[in-house]
């Protein structure tokens, strides 16, 4: 007689709940409500490895929280194996200066021949914590490294860089590719000069995974690897102006991974970020770029090969490069009117300082018209100087131009620093709140911050054709611009 499943004792369900891996124990579990109540500690038991190991951190774990941290990519990989947790990092986060961190003894000894030094010498090999997980966990390891297609290279053996070296860029882009549901990376510190020359099998990974993807898209059974990767956030610790320059030449195969919707880059110092992916496309939909100081190569890079940009948010740091800042913000627009024209929704420029010595020019100012269905408009520049006479007023040299020059048919609301000509832009109110709306039929609301300092600062807004004027604490002062300064 077959017995069925349910008609088992709950001590032999206990058992094969026992022997169902956590990826699918939710599934199972969900089946009926006897074998949801009989795995309740079971199902108790994973929501606490759900909140213990969402986040987990490969670097130091005096600057991660309560995140579950490891000190080698190694550890981490034979630490999610021996528990079975591969399911449950949602966000992992990389410290590159841990890279440089990394002593010989932490798992390069094998590598540098120094376990048959001693073992020449008469004397009993000191593993390391490393070697001894390696030893430990070399069957389960192995078995996963001889499936994986991405580790072929033709100048060094990544699967035995990986088993019996340690090595660390080539197993954490092993790792990677191992974290079926990991939906952020956050990398911190990136690319110091050790780390750069550790991290390049990372890279070969990701290329190989990006390869194997292109050739494979058209297979509806293919498994993605990283398939639910959608954010990617690159920050510096160290944003002073005398900070290393930086490269996420290492990290450019993440900007074309197909589920990937997000990029942010915080404090970045970039200089020539220069990669070539003439393949690939990107499926990048927000670009956030705070406090930047890169060149014009690195941006193009960021760009490129993307046609669903909607969002791109510029915060420019304009005491790092040397472009000045209109020139800088002239190369934005024109990059984004070539990859971004028919994407991009939402727009968001500004400067980190007010300084006279960073004066730019206006120009780009003009080319938002250009833009097709950009919605909004956040322009927080203080005081741009007019180099051409066409655009600049003779007493003030500030903007004059108005709004109809500016804004795009499809806008629905603009927000402008103290960039234009006051009067000028005044005026420009006053007509749309008169005028038929014809020209601009999706415009709700305009508003002008003037001047840098919050306690001092001044507000004017218009809200589909009234006009109001405000102090810094935001109290209304006057409707009658007439009157105001």
């Amino acid at each position: 007689m077959v017995h069925r499943l349910l008609g088992l004792p709950n001590e032999v369900l206990l058992t094969i709940i026992d022997h169902i891996p956590n990826a699918d124990l939710d599934s199972f579990t969900s089946t009926c409500k006897l074998v949801r109540n009989v795995a309740a500690h079971a199902l108790y038991q994973h929501e606490q490895r759900k909140r213990r190991y969402r986040h987990i951190t490969y670097g130091d774990p005096d600057v991660t929280g309560d995140n579950a941290t490891w000190v080698h990519p190694t550890l981490m990989l034979c630490g999610l194996l021996q528990h079975d947790l591969m399911c449950y990092p949602i966000e992992l986060h990389i410290n590159d200066r841990a890279v440089e961190a990394v002593t010989w003894d932490d798992g390069r000894d094998i590598y540098d021949g120094y376990a048959e030094y001693l073992h020449d010498k008469g004397c009993e090999p000191r593993y390391s914590d490393v070697d001894k997980a390696l030893e430990r966990f070399n069957k389960d390891v192995e078995k996963l490294v001889r499936a994986c297609p991405y580790l072929q290279d033709d100048t060094v053996d990544l699967a035995q860089a990986i088993l019996n070296e340690g090595e660390i860029g080539a197993t954490l882009g092993f790792l990677l590719t191992l974290l079926q549901n990991l939906k952020i990376l956050h990398v911190t510190d990136y690319d110091l000069e050790n780390s750069r020359k550790t991290l390049w099998s990372m890279k070969t990974i990701m290329d190989n995974l990006l390869n194997v993807s292109r050739a494979s898209s058209r297979s509806s059974t293919y498994f993605q690897p990283l398939g639910q990767l959608r954010e990617i956030i690159f920050s510096c610790t160290d944003n002073s102006e005398d900070a290393e320059t930086y490269s996420l030449a290492k990290y450019a195969p993440f900007f074309y991974l197909p589920s990937m919707r997000t990029i942010q880059l915080f404090d970045i110092r970039a200089e020539s970020d220069t990669w070539d992916y003439p393949e690939s496309h990107s499926n990048i939909e927000n670009l956030s770029i705070y406090r930047s100081g890169g060149d014009k190569q690195s941006v193009r890079n960021y760009l490129k090969h993307t046609s669903h940009l909607r969002s791109f948010e510029y915060t420019c740091n304009s005491r790092l490069g040397i472009l000045p800042l209109g020139d800088r913000f002239q190369y934005m627009i024109d990059k984004l009117l070539k990859y971004a024209c028919a994407s991009l929704h939402h727009l968001h420029i500004a400067d980190v300082f007010f300084d006279i010595n960073f004066y730019g020019d206006p120009y780009f100012l003009t080319q938002l018209k250009d833009f097709q269905v950009l919605k909004s408009i956040d322009i927080r520049v203080e005081r741009l100087w007019g180099t051409k006479k066409e655009l600049r007023d003779p007493q003030s040299n500030s903007p004059n131009v108005s709004l109809m020059e500016i804004l795009p048919s499809s806008v629905e609301q603009a927000v402008f620093g103290d960039c234009l000509h006051r009067v000028k832009a005044l005026a420009s109110l006053q007509e749309l709140s008169k005028k038929d709306k014809a020209q601009l039929p999706h415009l709700k609301s305009v508003r002008f911050d003037f001047e840098p300092l919050p306690s001092s600062s001044k507000s004017l807004e218009w809200v589909q054709g009234t006009l109001q004027a405000f102090d810094g604490r935001g109290k209304a002062i006057t409707t009658d611009v007439n009157q105001w300064d």
